[in-house]
């Protein structure tokens, strides 16, 4: 159970940060050019979209397709992203903190399953 797991969780890592949506509250300049963001981010709520596809035959395809239809509520993280302005334009590097954010809805997720795996083992 735990390979399979392993290779959900990739799957949906690369799906899920193309769902997060995310709002710049505050901006620290280091100088002219560049400087840190504090950034609000509503992440997918991985453990209701796990759960949902829990016990289905194809749970990687659930999964992404829930995720690729917008098929969940969202979880609210809060974080930090370095920023840069070139040409007037301003460039957020959300990818550190957007893994971070999935990491750890991730990590909720799959012990949530765990648990859920482990119950059913129980009454069986």
């Amino acid at each position: 159970a735990q390979e399979k797991l392993e290779k959900q969780y990739d799957v949906i890592r690369s799906v899920g940060k193309e769902a997060i949506e995310y709002t710049v509250k505050s901006r620290s300049d280091w100088n002219d050019y560049s400087g840190t963001a504090h950034i609000v981010a509503q992440v997918p709520s991985y453990t209701e979209i796990f759960l949902d596809a829990y016990g289905k035959e194809d749970m990687t395809r659930a999964l992404v397709s829930a995720i690729r239809r917008k098929e969940y509520s969202t979880v609210e993280y809060s974080g930090y992203a370095p920023y840069t302005i070139y040409d007037g334009v301003e460039t957020i590097d959300t990818d550190e903190a957007f893994e971070s954010f999935i990491e750890k809805e991730l990590i909720k997720a799959i012990n949530a399953v765990m648990e859920k795996e482990n119950q059913t083992e129980v009454t069986e």
